[in-house]
């Protein structure tokens, strides 16, 4: 499964809370649950754009281990259903806790940018490919 996030990575490879500048994000391959200390690094280019797509981008009160074991779950049951395309997710920020929602909402004014920047050019893969 691939995972877009705009979190910066901490030196132990792990997933903190700060974000990428504004308009950047990073492409990943994760394979199982755990903070991030697994996750390979990929580029844009590492995504398969010949073959359809599910896009799922998690919200508010979610840390990064949940968001990934909730993407993971989701992409073997799609797998066990017989799904052969990509499975990406996008993350947004969280500090996880419901409380620091303020917090939350400050962070989630950065990545929409990082968003629109991945999702253009995606989408500009999905108009170049052949689907029929």
């Amino acid at each position: 499964m691939f995972l877009i996030n705009t979190r910066k990575r901490n030196p132990n490879k792990s997933f903190g809370h700060d974000r990428l500048p504004k308009g950047e994000y990073a492409v990943y391959e994760v394979s199982k649950v755990s903070d991030g200390k697994e996750a390979r690094e990929k580029t844009f280019d590492h995504i398969p754009t010949n073959r359809d797509t599910l896009l799922l981008i998690h919200g508010f009160n979610n840390d990064f281990d949940q968001v990934t074991s909730a993407y993971l779950s989701f992409d073997k049951r799609v797998r066990q259903l017989g799904f052969k395309g990509s499975v990406i997710g996008f993350t947004w920020p969280s500090y996880g806790e419901w409380f620091q929602y303020f917090g939350d909402r400050e962070q989630s004014s950065t990545p929409p940018s990082g968003f629109s920047t991945f999702f253009s050019g995606f989408g500009r893969c999905w108009e170049s490919a052949d689907f029929m």
